[in-house]
């Protein structure tokens, strides 16, 4: 990475976390050095185009996400992503079912499904989640799905659930708070740049935090209800500020002009 980075022109991070990361790493690397000898350095934030992804959803030939969905699946928390290490996607199943075992009483909950939406990348990873998912009939995978009726699932859903191990900025936490979808997200730098806990989004760092977000966001509890309204509102509010894609492609316009000139 040294090498690379000393022979690069200039050096785009996502996030202010992600820089100081960076800087990090290259002092590991270079000592004192690191400040004089690196190129110049800019945040730039993954945009998302917010008009098209509205435009997207409601075309009218797409059909309702039932379409896509198992017919038997009615609510459900979805993971959008490949099947692969990174995503950590087994993680999620011990904790769903026991959060599941605790809504036994509770009739619609009880019928919540979790829903995994993307192909197998990792043939190893992927034999291991289809033995898990095997005896769990409340847990489905859907693959070969597009990008639109990826969009409308996630729409439809109770929320979005992003359990990696390590992320960039995922486009499909973007996207799902652009939509007024809850995002429930794993305590890793890059998830936690987008969503702050209890302010644009639900963040956990074990098994039982993630069932404490599931059951808020699954609540029907007005208060519980209206926080999670709160939420997603200032989500939205977040993206259109922080992540236009016209931002982004300004910014890397102006970035290759300066290093053509």
């Amino acid at each position: 990475m040294q090498n690379v980075a000393l022979n690069c022109r200039h050096i785009v991070v996502f996030s202010e976390s992600m820089l100081q990361f960076f800087k990090q790493l290259m002092s590991e690397d270079l000592g004192s050095v690191a400040e004089t000898s690196l190129p110049p350095v800019s945040i730039i934030p993954q945009g998302i185009s917010i008009s098209s992804l509205q435009r997207d959803l409601h075309v009218e030939e797409l059909g309702d996400a039932d379409d896509e969905a198992p017919g038997h699946c009615g609510a459900y928390f979805v993971i959008v992503g490949r099947i692969r290490p990174v995503k950590n996607c087994c993680s999620v199943l011990e904790p769903f079912r026991q959060w599941k075992l605790e809504q036994c009483d509770e009739a619609r909950l009880s019928q919540v499904q979790l829903l995994f939406v993307g192909d197998i990348e990792d043939s190893k990873y992927g034999e291991e989640f289809q033995a898990r998912v095997q005896d769990m009939p409340d847990v489905h995978q859907l693959r070969g799905v597009g990008h639109r009726q990826a969009l409308r699932i996630m729409h439809q859903s109770l929320g979005l659930i992003n359990c990696s191990l390590s992320e960039g900025q995922s486009n499909s936490v973007l996207e799902a708070m652009s939509l007024g979808v809850p995002t429930i997200v794993s305590a890793v730098p890059g998830n936690t740049d987008l969503v702050k806990h209890l302010e644009t989004g639900f963040v956990f760092g074990n098994d039982e935090q993630l069932i404490r977000c599931l059951s808020l966001v699954a609540s029907e509890i007005k208060a519980d209800q209206a926080l999670v309204q709160s939420v997603t509102e200032s989500a939205k509010l977040f993206v259109q500020r922080s992540h236009d894609i016209d931002a982004e492609l300004k910014a890397y316009v102006e970035l290759i002009e300066d290093c053509v000139r």
